[in-house]
């Protein structure tokens, strides 16, 4: 289907790399209670984008501010491409580095968490709410615990169709230049990451991160040039 019309001075980007501009009707059960519906990365994959998650705004940019190269640090992006040298998923790869390791992972704006029983006493909130957090592997997260008992880990904190996965706590990533923490991860099996997600990506990856990490940044995604400006005001 095509995009609503929406109020005088009000709109959602058209993006014309997926379904010609268009929408995908899905089944209410394949959303949360609290979502209409989802962007994904094909929908981000053909504009600058400005996440500034500080002042909690999204914005799109006609092109960079000049102030960009000298206030922000650059981040190269990875794209899967086909034989005819296009993208294919538009899923964004970038390095982070966690006590001392550098690690591939997702860029996943849209990385969130289903709080347990437990989760939710220690975030303060309902059972069933959702967070912005990150992803890690079962593998890594196996090292970080053995290396880091000092570091805190939910037991069962995400629950994702029945099941319940721990997070874990980092004090400290860094990210372009930058270091920042704490940064919370949840818990996913090797195959997620290792073999589905990669299996669309330029390059084997490790996790995502996600909300949990971007929050301290003015974030501006240049699709288009594959780079990520990374601004700590």
């Amino acid at each position: 289907m095509s995009f609503p019309t929406f109020s005088v001075g009000s709109e959602i980007p058209v993006n014309t790399l997926y379904k010609n501009g268009g929408l995908v009707v899905v089944d209410d059960a394949e959303l949360s209670e609290a979502e209409d519906g989802f962007l994904g990365g094909r929908w981000f994959g053909d504009k600058i984008w400005e996440f500034d998650y500080p002042n909690q705004t999204l914005s799109v940019l006609n092109q960079l501010p000049a102030t960009a190269h000298e206030e922000c640090h650059r981040v190269q992006l990875g794209f899967q491409t086909n034989e005819q040298d296009s993208r294919t998923m538009h899923f964004a790869r970038m390095p982070v580095e966690v006590d001392g390791q550098e690690i591939d992972v997702l860029l996943d704006t849209g990385a969130r968490a289903t709080l347990t029983e437990n989760g939710a006493a220690h975030f303060g909130r309902a059972r069933g709410s959702e967070i912005g957090t990150s992803f890690i592997v079962r593998s890594v997260f196996d090292q970080w615990n053995a290396k880091h008992p000092e570091w805190t880990v939910l037991i069962d904190a995400d629950s994702v169709r029945g099941q319940s996965y721990p997070m874990i706590e980092v004090p400290q990533l860094s990210v372009g230049g930058y270091t920042v923490g704490p940064v919370w991860f949840v818990v996913r099996p090797d195959s997620a990451f290792l073999k589905y997600m990669s299996s669309m990506m330029d390059q084997s990856i490790q996790g995502a991160l996600g909300g949990s990490g971007l929050q301290y940044f003015r974030l501006m995604v240049d699709y288009p040039s594959a780079i990520a400006h990374f601004c700590f005001d």
